[in-house]
C-alpha cells in the first residue's frame, strides 16, 4: 500500500484576538476585500465538506458532522465520529486496487481523490451536495469534476468494496475523458458525451469483472428477446449491458484494448468510432458478435434449466422500477406473509393473509425523494409465535424497533405493542427475534 496514513488534528486553543480600530475611510477601503474573502471562504467550505451549506437551502441534519481525514499516497478519506474503522477499510481497499484500476485504464490521476465516508445511508442523505441542482446526473457530474466521492457503508465489506471501487473507477474515467477540473470538464462535455452504457459499464466491469447478476440478466433478456440496444438502456440496465460489452471486449480481444478504446475516445470524441478503430470492424458488427457471444452461453444454460413453479405471486416488479419489494417473512404457522417495500425512499410493511390474499399496510416511513441514495435493505422483519411481528426500520436518523401483536385473520394490522429506538447502532443489516419475543439477535 502506498503512503502513510495520517490523521489531522485541529488545535485545541486559539490565540487571543487583538482589537483593531479603523476610521470610516479605512473601512470603506477594506470592506470590499473583506467581503470577497468571506464569500470565498464560505463557498469553499461548502465545496469541501458536503454537510456544510453556509447560506440558502439545507437538508435536515439529525447529527453533527465533525470531519477528520486519513491521507495516503492517492486518496484523502474523510470521516466523522464512529466512522474511523470504515475510513481505514476504505483507504486500504482503494490503495490495494489503485494499481489494478490504473493498469486497466492505462491512466493515473494527477491529484488525490477525496472520499467522504458515511456510516449509513441515512447519514449520506443529510449531505447538502447537489441540493441546488436539478438532477442526479448533475450531482454526479459535480462530484466527478471535483474528484469527490460520497459513499455509505453498505453493511458488508464485500459489497462496500464493490461500491467503493466502482465510484473510484468512475472518478478516474471521468478525469481521463474530461479532465481534472470543472473548467476542463465543461469544455470537454460540450465536445464529448458518452452514453450511459459506456461509462456505467466500464466502472461496473472494473469493480466486478464478470458477475452472476450480469450473466443472468443478459441470458434472460436474450431468451425473452427483450435485450435492447445499448444506447436505449438507462439506470441499472445500462450498467449491466455496458458491463457485458466491456467483459466481451476483454475476453474476446484482450484487456489491453479497454485502455486503447478509452484513450482514443478522449482524442476523437466518439465512442463508436473508437471501438471500431481499435477492434478493426464496424461498431454494428461488434454488437452482433457481442450478442452471439452471450447467446451461445444462454443456449447452453437453457438446455439444462428447469423452470420453477410458484404457488403465489405477491407482486410483479419491472427491472428499473422505483418500487421495490425487499424482504419476505412467512409466519411460523404459515398463515401470513409479511413483506417490505421501498419506493424512492418511502418504505412500507404489508401483511398478507395467504388464505384470502387480503393485504393491509401496517407501517409507512420516510418520504419519496429524488436524487438521493435509497437503502433497500430496510425495513427488516421477523415473526415470533402467536401472530407477533417485529419490524426494524429507519426514520429521521433513528433506528426503530416496532412490535405488532395479535395479528390474525380478522385483524391483519394487529396492535402496536411497543416502539423502541435502538441506540448505539449506525445500521442493522439483519435480525431475528426469539419465539417468546424477549430476545433479539442483530
Amino acid at each position: 500500500m502506498g503512503g502513510q496514513f495520517l490523521a489531522i488534528a485541529y488545535p485545541k486553543s486559539k490565540p487571543t484576538p487583538k482589537t483593531l480600530y479603523l476610521d470610516k475611510f479605512e473601512m470603506k477601503k477594506i470592506l470590499p476585500f473583506f467581503l470577497f474573502i468571506l464569500s470565498f471562504y464560505l463557498s469553499e467550505a461548502q465545496n469541501f465538506f458536503p454537510t456544510q451549506e453556509p447560506f440558502g437551502k439545507n437538508r435536515i441534519q439529525y447529527r453533527p458532522f465533525k470531519w477528520q481525514v486519513l491521507t495516503s499516497q492517492n486518496f484523502e478519506v474523510y470521516f466523522y465520529e464512529g466512522g474511523q474503522p470504515t475510513a481505514t477499510l476504505a483507504i486500504q481497499l482503494a490503495e490495494t486496487d489503485f494499481d489494478r484500476i490504473t493498469e486497466i485504464l492505462g491512466y493515473s490521476p494527477f491529484s488525490r481523490t477525496k472520499i467522504f465516508i458515511y456510516t449509513s445511508t441515512q447519514d449520506l442523505n443529510q449531505s447538502n451536495v447537489g441540493l441546488n441542482l436539478s438532477s442526479e446526473r448533475e450531482i454526479k457530474e459535480e462530484n466527478l469534476a471535483k474528484s469527490r466521492i460520497e459513499i455509505a457503508y453498505s453493511g458488508s465489506s464485500s459489497s462496500f468494496r464493490k461500491d467503493l471501487i466502482r465510484e473510484v473507477s468512475h472518478v478516474f474515467v471521468h478525469d481521463m475523458l474530461y479532465g481534472g477540473s470543472i473548467k476542463e470538464s465543461l469544455q470537454y462535455s460540450l465536445l464529448l458525451s458518452v452514453p450511459n452504457w459506456f461509462m456505467n459499464g466500464i466502472t461496473t466491469y472494473i469493480s466486478e469483472g464478470w458477475s452472476t447478476e450480469m450473466d443472468s440478466y443478459i441470458r434472460e433478456a436474450l431468451s425473452n428477446k427483450t435485450l435492447r440496444k445499448p444506447s436505449q438502456t438507462v439506470g441499472r440496465e445500462s450498467a449491466l449491458v455496458g458491463q457485458s460489452i466491456w467483459n466481451f471486449v476483454a475476453e474476446r480481444y484482450g484487456k489491453d484494448n479497454i485502455s486503447n478504446i478509452l484513450n482514443l475516445t478522449r482524442i476523437i470524441r466518439n465512442e463508436q468510432t473508437s471501438i471500431s478503430s481499435t477492434l478493426g470492424m464496424p461498431f454494428s458488427k461488434v454488437l452482433k458478435e457481442w450478442r452471439e457471444y452471450y447467446a451461445i452461453m444462454a443456449d447452453n444454460v437453457n438446455a439444462s434449466y428447469v423452470a420453477t413453479n410458484y404457488d403465489l405471486k405477491v407482486k410483479e416488479v419491472k427491472f428499473n422500477s422505483s418500487d421495490q419489494v425487499n424482504k419476505f417473512k412467512l409466519s411460523p404457522d404459515g398463515a401470513f406473509l409479511a413483506y417490505s417495500r421501498n419506493e424512492l425512499g418511502r418504505s412500507s410493511v404489508e401483511v398478507m393473509d395467504l388464505k384470502t390474499k387480503h393485504t393491509v399496510t401496517i407501517l409507512t416511513s420516510g418520504y419519496k425523494t429524488l436524487n438521493q441514495s435509497i437503502d433497500n435493505n430496510t425495513p427488516l422483519l421477523s415473526w415470533t409465535n402467536f401472530g407477533t411481528l417485529a419490524v426494524i426500520y429507519e426514520n429521521q436518523g433513528d433506528i426503530i424497533l416496532n412490535i405488532y401483536k395479535d395479528i390474525s385473520e380478522k385483524d391483519l394490522t394487529g396492535k402496536l405493542a411497543s416502539r423502541k429506538i435502538l441506540t448505539d447502532f449506525n445500521q442493522v443489516q439483519d435480525f431475528d427475534i426469539s419465539d417468546n419475543g424477549t430476545t433479539l439477535v442483530l
